[in-house]
């Protein structure tokens, strides 16, 4: 949300499960996600517009376990799940890369949606916008002993790398 708000939204923390309904009846001007919600969600049905701007919006997906229900499984099984953590990494981000393709085409086709791309001086603008954001975000990495700044280099490289 603090991006957002450098942008000068006024963000809102609403559910997915009610942002239709805050789209349809203008509560909410606009919102984050990723481009699946546009067909899975029906959103393309109320927006017209999408902004492409920065390649780092996307979905996490996680697969979680109780912790006492992970330390009460054998050894043996830990490690069937462990060893499977890429592959699921790996299959997750082709589907969602498919599916995201899939459901922003078919917005665009079925239901008129406008893909506006910002000019390389617009981009420029609101990188400059978050950059405070983004120095307090490292500032706190930091101050927790954490490489933030390989982080973000690496996220930079991986975006560009498969943009």
């Amino acid at each position: 949300m603090p991006i957002m708000e450098a942008l000068g939204a006024a963000p809102d923390a609403t559910p997915m499960s009610e942002l239709p309904e805050a789209l349809a009846t203008g509560r909410v001007k606009g919102y984050v996600s990723s481009d699946d919600v546009l067909m899975d969600f029906a959103f393309a049905e109320i927006v017209k517009y999408r902004t492409d701007w920065s390649p780092s919006i996307g979905c996490s997906f996680a697969v979680v376990m109780n912790m006492d229900t992970w330390n009460s499984l054998p050894a043996d099984v830990k490690q069937v799940i462990d060893d499977l953590a890429l592959e699921q990494s790996m299959w997750t981000g082709e589907y969602m890369d498919t599916h995201c393709a899939e459901s922003l085409q078919w917005a665009i086709d079925e239901q008129g949606l406008e893909v506006i791309t910002i000019s390389e001086e617009e981009k420029a603008r609101w990188d400059a916008l978050i950059e405070p954001v983004v120095d307090a975000y490292l500032a706190d990495m930091a101050a927790k002993g954490l490489p933030g700044e390989e982080y973000l280099a690496r996220l930079a490289e991986l975006a560009e790398e498969y943009s």
